[in-house]
């Protein structure tokens, strides 16, 4: 980065701050600090998670993540019968490419739409050029929404 873009920067800063304020004095904005070049420090301490927090790290494997779709399918599923990891690891594979196909029809239809165009007349014009491009109806909306 250009060293005087910093300074460009903290002059438009100060004169914006003035601009808006021009008593610094009674100032709402604190001042920007000055540019240093030093890096702080770096911390050993590392943060507390609890076991309840939802976020889960991407250093799993792939078997304890298919376990962990597996049981939270089993427990929202309703009506429909228990499934194991692998079946919807299967079933995932097999909609993917689909759904990943009619998100670019979509997105296509939606970078060309005119200001009138209605959410039937997307989703209309996103299914023709997915037949079009496939050969067959898209019958997966659900699983797209």
């Amino acid at each position: 980065m250009d060293p005087n873009h910093f300074h460009y920067q903290q002059a438009m800063f100060n004169f914006m701050q003035n601009y808006q304020n021009p008593n610094p004095q009674n100032s709402q904005i604190p001042p920007m600090p000055p540019f240093s070049t030093q890096v702080p420090p770096f911390s050993t301490q590392v943060p507390p998670f609890s076991t309840q927090d939802p976020i889960v790290g991407v250093d799993q494997k792939a078997e304890s993540f298919w376990v962990r779709v597996a049981a939270n399918y089993n427990e929202y599923r309703g009506q429909s019968r228990e499934k194991l990891k692998g079946q919807l690891k299967c079933r995932w594979h097999r909609i993917n490419s689909l759904v990943q196909k009619f998100v670019g029809c979509y997105k296509q239809v939606v970078n060309g739409k005119k200001s009138g165009i209605s959410e039937n007349d997307i989703m209309a014009a996103a299914n023709a050029f997915f037949a079009q491009d496939q050969g067959t109806t898209f019958n997966l909306e659900y699983a797209w929404r």
